[in-house]
């Protein structure tokens, strides 16, 4: 390679820092998830995808490192060189040493083994044949090896001396008594703008896979009490209620009339409680209604007639007779001379 087209010594040092955080972050994901496979299955994603970015990473990091070791070999090593006699060993350089490589991180030995190893076990789930085989071993219980279960303490400590400490996983701590730390919360709050209020169950399966529905609807009725402090979810309460309608209720709106027709008492009752039927009624007839973007907006009622006359003519023509029976405005005082 041309000497313009190499990293420099700090550059290559950045790339290590940045690629220990993006593999320890994985590493922690994947072993975070893999212990929560054992009581919720919709883990699985969550667990292999850093899973297969890890096993890229660690094919790359051999081609990367079989290539700098045969470019760092002496002449003499290389088979396509002519024979040398013994006496010339002696003289023969020294091999070059071996440029800096970004994989050169602490820990990167050891992912292989436990990427490979039975203690894990996703190295079968990824060799399965199909989505379908994965799921249902996962079902039907991950063991390891020896039978026994997935130890997280065990793989953690293992991994814990080659690990950047400001970016292990930290459990915030919460002044409540909530299931939902702080930043669950926040995320809650996410799904509440995003699908909208009351929908615990597509929020679980979205965003929080790990809490029940009626969990989150426990905390949801928690955090929205008159008498709580300000927070993400109470803020997102207001926002969907004080708001127009969500994309996901734009959704819901339109197969609920679909399904009952425009009976607002009873979609608001069934399907969107947290909206009002008049709120229903006007995103449907001037927003969600086919042809409903064509139409202008409707314009204010007439003013009632009196006597042949609207309330506004009469109240001009009166204004004119008062004006008309008003006497005339006295003349200025002479000005004095200056």
């Amino acid at each position: 390679a041309e000497p313009g087209l190499r990293f420099s010594d700090e550059q290559v040092r950045r790339l290590q820092i940045q690629l220990h955080v993006h593999t320890q972050l994985l590493a922690q994901v994947m072993l975070l998830a893999r212990e929560a496979l054992g009581s919720e299955p919709r883990f699985l994603k969550v667990a292999m995808l850093p899973y297969a970015m890890l096993t890229e990473l660690c094919a790359y990091c051999d081609i990367s490192l079989a290539y700098l070791q045969l470019r760092a070999r002496p002449t003499y090593a290389t088979l396509l060189a002519p024979a040398l006699p013994d006496e010339a060993h002696r003289d023969a350089p020294t091999p070059a040493e071996s440029p800096h490589s970004v994989f050169s991180v602490p820990g990167m030995h050891l992912l292989p083994p436990l990427l490979l190893g039975d203690s894990l076990g996703l190295k079968r789930v990824y060799d399965a044949g199909s989505a379908r085989a994965r799921e249902e071993m996962v079902k039907n219980g991950l063991r390891a090896a020896d039978g026994g279960d997935f130890r997280l303490a065990e793989e953690m400590r293992r991994l814990e001396p080659h690990l950047n400490r400001a970016y292990l996983p930290v459990r915030e701590s919460s002044s409540s008594r909530s299931t939902l730390c702080p930043a669950e919360d926040r995320l809650f709050a996410v799904g509440l703008l995003r699908y909208g209020l009351g929908r615990y169950d597509l929020i679980r399966e979205r965003l929080l896979p790990s809490k029940t529905a009626e969990a989150l609807e426990q905390r949801f009725h928690s955090a929205t009490r008159r008498s709580t402090l300000d927070n993400p979810i109470k803020r997102a309460q207001a926002q969907c209620l004080g708001g127009a309608l969500s994309v996901a209720e734009d959704q819901v709106l339109r197969d609920a009339v679909g399904a009952l027709g425009e009976d607002w008492e009873r979609i608001q009752k069934e399907k969107l409680p947290h909206r009002t039927a008049h709120q229903l009624s006007t995103a449907w007839q001037y927003r969600l209604r086919p042809g409903a973007r064509r139409e202008p907006l409707p314009l204010p009622p007439r003013a009632p007639v009196i006597g042949g006359q609207s309330l506004s003519s009469a109240a001009t023509a009166a204004a004119a007779n008062a004006t008309a029976s008003m006497p005339p405005p006295p003349p200025l005082p002479p000005q004095p001379p200056p």
